[in-house]
């Protein structure tokens, strides 16, 4: 009898545990605002903002660009980027106006010569002059956190 109540016991707590496992994977798999854990491939249509019109490339092959470099942090954090993924902001990931999404770059920061491999997951940034707008976990890596 009593291993028939151990066995049962042990049947009631598996379930309950999956159960809750079941919740955390779906709020991993959708997040809290309807995005993915991994994008889609997106190249994407020609676009618009703010009046400047962006041309997304097919291929980042033999892609290099020197210019600013800003950062992102906790306002977008778990939001869906342009390419359905959730923005982590723990994450090495990266926004840019016209690389495919996904891509893999390289980006230097030329003050200290610190550098990181990100994936390009998002669109942005759109403030002049800007070239890449980096996630928080990047920019810290480059040691750019405390000049924006």
């Amino acid at each position: 009898m009593c291993r028939l109540l151990a066995l049962v016991l042990v049947v009631m707590v598996a379930g309950c545990t999956e159960l809750q496992v079941g919740s955390h994977l779906f709020k991993k798999a959708y997040g809290e605002y309807g995005c993915k854990p991994e994008g889609n491939l997106k190249v994407g249509a020609p676009y618009k903002v703010d009046g400047i019109r962006y041309e997304p490339m097919v291929s980042s092959l033999g892609y290099s660009e020197r210019g600013v470099a800003s950062w992102y942090g906790k306002d977008f954090h778990g939001k869906a980027s342009a390419n359905g993924e959730c923005y982590n902001m723990y994450a090495y990931t990266a926004a840019h106006k016209t690389l495919p999404l996904p891509s893999v770059v390289r980006v230097t920061n030329l003050e200290n010569n610190k550098s990181v491999v990100v994936k390009v997951n998002d669109r942005g940034p759109f403030v002049a002059g800007r070239v890449i707008d980096m996630s928080y976990a990047a920019a810290q890596s480059l040691g750019m956190v405390g000049n924006g």
